[in-house]
């Protein structure tokens, strides 16, 4: 691949992954924020997006920069890696909290009159553009669109200015489709003037983004291990308690009430934290993948995938049984596979069809972290999950590399090649 294809790739994975499952409840908050906007000026709007497409440049940016920092410390990364962490899932999880209190009016984002007037041409909308931009590249990365996976994996093995280039590339393909409808004024003529309804909506959406925290939830789970749980809702609580407080108090002149308020919502989330994630570490125990799991769909009616969990040797063992060979490389913090696993991998037509073909059937688990499975990631020219390859005992060197949208008519067919 060349690198001016790598940029077209990694912009056009940056559009699509609007799509995609991670990116949708911050995208519905700022479609919702620029319904609000029908009878601003059209500089305005820009403006809005321009703050929202600069916060998801920025990311980019430092994200390339943390990924160049630990390829040069000798560190293996890649794309959504920082899911194996448990507190970037705590932290991301009290991210989301404190934006859903927001859309439920507990409090609201202030800027304190100091840094108002050092920032007097950039009004509080643009700001806090600039946070959600930055909200969505951190929701993006458990994601993998079409195109994407390919540009990054090639930017990953490639010179530092190339993975900043290639990452700014994708933010600019993340940022554009919400710049364009900022600036389209048909948008404004299909959807409702502002009213009453924008309140409820904005509510509407303080839910949706909790639903993004029961996953999160359910993902920390998974890396801590579920005794852990209940410490991260406790702090979660703390959290939502602080953050009511604070609202109740907000707009209050700094006096002796306000000041107990505030030192109390302190101290209830430092207190909730250290009681309830203070001492979690790296990470659980690794989740078992081999033939016990099941990740069949309730629709499924053939016997369960058995699952065998993957080493340096079982693709080999199979394919010199004259075996094909199915490889699922996944992760529980990537959506893209566990709906790719529900929708398509586990559901009866497609099981029947990889056993007609006597598929030997495996999973690479990358929850946890696993020097040796990200290595056979970048063995194909990839960074991150989702990776599915098909091998045929008739040409072992040369798996098929399925695409990261799976459809069930697709695998169906590729199944049926190798029988």
């Amino acid at each position: 691949m060349g690198f001016a294809e790598a940029l077209i790739l990694a912009f056009l994975g940056g559009m699509l992954l609007n799509l995609m499952p991670c990116v949708l409840p911050v995208l519905a908050v700022k479609v919702t924020a620029l319904a609000s906007m029908g009878e601003h000026s059209r500089g305005e709007r820009l403006r809005h997006g321009l703050g929202y497409s600069a916060g998801i440049i920025t990311s980019m940016l430092i994200l390339a920069g943390v990924v160049i920092g630990l390829k040069m410390a000798g560190e293996t990364v890649g794309w959504g890696f920082q899911f194996q962490h448990p507190l970037f899932v705590v932290t991301l999880a009290a991210v989301m909290v404190l934006f859903a209190l927001n859309l439920f009016d507990v409090y609201q984002f202030g800027i304190p009159k100091s840094a108002a007037k050092l920032g007097q041409n950039a009004p509080s909308s643009d700001r806090r553009s600039f946070f959600e931009g930055i909200l969505a590249v951190v929701l993006a990365t458990p994601c993998t669109a079409p195109f994407m996976g390919t540009a990054i994996g090639f930017a990953m093995t490639s010179h530092p200015l190339i993975i900043a280039t290639v990452f700014t590339s994708l933010g600019l393909g993340l940022a554009a489709p919400f710049v364009a409808v900022a600036l389209v004024p048909a948008f404004y003529r299909i959807i409702p003037k502002p009213g009453a309804w924008m309140g409820v909506m904005k509510n509407f959406l303080g839910f949706a983004l909790l639903l993004t925290v029961l996953w999160l939830v359910w993902l920390f789970g998974r890396v801590a291990g579920p005794d852990a749980v209940i410490g991260l809702l406790g702090f979660l609580i703390a959290l939502s308690f602080g953050a009511w407080l604070y609202g109740q108090v907000q707009y209050r002149t700094f006096d002796l009430i306000k000041t107990l308020a505030v030192i109390t919502a302190v101290a209830a989330i430092g207190v909730g934290g250290w009681l309830g994630i203070g001492d979690v570490s790296t990470g659980g125990p690794a989740p078992q993948t081999g033939g016990d799991t099941e990740f069949r769909s309730a629709n499924a009616e053939a016997g369960d995938i058995d699952w065998q969990e993957w080493t340096p040797t079982v693709v080999d063992e199979a394919l010199q049984e004259a075996r094909p060979v199915f490889v699922n490389f996944t992760a529980d913090w990537c959506v893209n596979c566990k709906v790719n696993e529900r929708e398509v991998i586990s559901t009866s037509e497609v099981v029947d069809a990889a056993q007609n073909a006597d598929t030997v059937m495996v999973k690479a688990d990358l929850t946890h972290m696993d020097d040796i499975l990200v290595e056979e990631l970048e063995r194909f020219g990839r960074s991150g999950v989702p990776l599915y390859l098909l091998y045929d005992p008739e040409s072992p060197d040369d798996p098929e590399i399925l695409p990261q949208v799976l459809t069930r008519s697709r695998m169906i067919e590729a199944f049926d090649s190798v029988r």
